[in-house]
């Protein structure tokens, strides 16, 4: 079988390839093809990068940039890379085309246009003009222009072809990678969908073993691909190696491949990846934590309750754990948390410490089960939630200790109840004082974004004249949802996305702002249509 750009690649090194993109500092770019001349050049300056490339991992993130719509992609300017048999290896425009056999590729005038352009790559590079309708184009003679190298790629053989629109999609290829997945990240719903969609990953590892290296480079990019069976919305796939480190991560955002994600915690302290880890060594399961939901304003200290399933894959000797995640639509109800804030202050590194809570409960010891580590600055915020014996209410004690065990300081008589917040500030000297809490919590609306409706949920801690209103960023009021006096406890609001006239208000971002007595809190929200 002839090997791919990347056939020499290990499993890891290619997971760990970027997509920031490679500029190229000479030759035509793909948005400046205009005529022959310049799609020479552009195509040109993609074999000169490619064969100029020192090893396969800069092969493979060439590859990578000449899918990213820059430079090397425009539009419908984009490269394709063929095997001498005809087969695509690399498609800029559309992945789902890669591994297709398109030698008997025929235009719409039956000019098998593949085997001319293998012809003029022979010829050590040509053009090759063929006829194919554009359905956005009102034109009587549909021609395309095309321009096909030879390029050499680490010691093997392929054709570089740039500059044209190929559809391919009646054309047949075995396996279809996009038709593998009974259930697919479209179809993930909750924890059993959650579960076989990554049970389900399982079919690729024979086939990837099967057709080699190279195969790897298609499921790469698939699992990529935003709307397709492996990639919907939140739901997408990550690789961890057995000793931590991110390998693959399904969203746009690449910055953490290669990490050591090994110590990597969520807002109760929870190390998520070595739950991760041992899940995978009991032969896959759920993890349960808490990560920021890009989809929802305001998490960013609470976080959102996110649930992961995973499972332990082979592939050529290596053992790498695979899972995806879903956003829980709800969890522990935002009226059943309380969140004990700590400030460090003082001479010496405020950060790293652990601050740990425990019920305070007369004849038992404490047992702190719920913990976060301080910041940079200081600062940690620990979210008490209810547990199996009873929900959050009563005395708690709380403690804080550095990394190798000694505790700093620690204090008792907490109160804590539904959806209050109590904030200390603790000297570095083990001095505790306690700050002010507000006579209000306001928690996040669910869902954000939303349509049509939404809900907000508050707690007050005492009795007080209430005020809920929404407003636009320009702060006028749109709303008025309450104005009465309320006495303390949890309440719950939605908001029909009307305006105080009835009239549906536009996509945009809102403000809620409730007013509790002198107290004021306020959250952000955002309507899509």
């Amino acid at each position: 079988m002839m090997k791919s750009p990347i056939a020499a690649l290990g499993l890891a090194a290619l997971f760990f390839f970027s997509t920031s993109g490679l500029a190229h500092d000479d030759g035509v770019r793909a948005h400046e093809v205009v005529d022959r001349e310049t799609l020479m050049a552009f195509v040109v300056a993609a074999r000169d990068s490619l064969e100029g490339a020192a090893d396969f991992a800069e092969v493979g993130r060439l590859v990578e940039a000449f899918r990213s719509e820059g430079d090397w992609k425009a539009g419908p300017v984009y490269l394709v890379i063929l095997t001498p048999e005809g087969v695509v290896q690399v498609h800029a425009a559309d992945v789902k085309f890669e591994d297709k056999n398109v030698l008997e590729l025929e235009d719409d005038r039956g000019t098998k246009l593949v085997r001319d352009m293998l012809f003029a790559a022979d010829e050590d590079g040509g053009f090759v003009e063929y006829y194919w309708d554009d359905p956005d184009v009102e034109d009587d003679e549909p021609s395309r222009l095309a321009y096909a190298v030879p390029v050499a790629i680490q010691g093997d053989d392929f054709i570089l072809v740039g500059g044209f629109h190929m559809d391919l999609s009646d054309v047949d290829a075995e396996p279809n990678i996009f038709e593998l997945l009974e259930v697919t990240a479209r179809d993930v719903k909750d924890r059993e969908s959650l579960k076989a969609f990554v049970e389900g990953l399982r079919v690729l590892v024979p086939i990837i073993e099967e057709k080699g290296y190279a195969y790897l480079a298609t499921v790469q990019a698939a699992i990529r691909t935003e709307g397709e069976d492996f990639k919907h919305g939140s739901i997408y796939i990550f690789v961890i190696s057995s000793s931590g480190h991110l390998i693959f991560h399904g969203t746009a955002d690449l910055s953490l491949i290669g990490e050591n994600m090994y110590d990597v915690e969520d807002v109760n302290g929870l190390k998520i990846v070595q739950e991760i880890i041992a899940k995978a060594e009991e032969g896959g399961g759920f993890v349960k934590y808490y990560w920021d939901n890009p989809a929802v304003i305001g998490d960013e200290d609470t976080r959102s309750p996110k649930l992961s399933y995973v499972i332990p894959v082979n592939v050529f000797g290596q053992t790498f754990i695979v899972g995806a995640g879903i956003y829980l639509e709800s969890d522990i109800a935002f009226e059943d948390v309380a969140q004990v804030e700590v400030q460090i202050v003082g001479d010496g590194d405020p950060g790293g410490l652990t601050v740990e809570v425990s019920r305070s409960i007369s004849g038992r010891a404490p047992v702190y089960a719920w913990r976060k580590t301080t910041d940079d600055t200081g600062r940690a915020v620990v979210r008490v939630t209810p547990d199996d014996q009873r929900r959050v209410n009563g005395m708690y004690r709380a403690r804080v200790r550095r990394a190798e065990g000694e505790t700093i300081a620690s204090w008792s008589s907490i109160p804590l109840m539904p959806g209050r917040c109590v904030t200390y500030v603790v000297d570095l000297n083990g001095d505790v004082s306690a700050v002010k809490s507000l006579s209000a919590s306001l928690g996040p609306n669910r869902p954000n974004p939303f349509n049509p409706a939404t809900t907000i949920r508050y707690s007050l801690e005492r009795a007080v004249d209430v005020e809920l209103a929404i407003y636009n960023l320009l702060g006028q009021e749109v709303r008025l949802l309450v104005r009465r006096f309320q006495p303390a406890g949890s309440y719950t609001v939605t908001w029909d996305g009307r305006d105080a006239a009835g009239r549906q208000v536009s996509t945009g971002v809102y403000l809620y702002r409730l007013r509790a007595g002198t107290d004021v809190v306020s959250r952000k929200m955002v309507l899509a249509k």
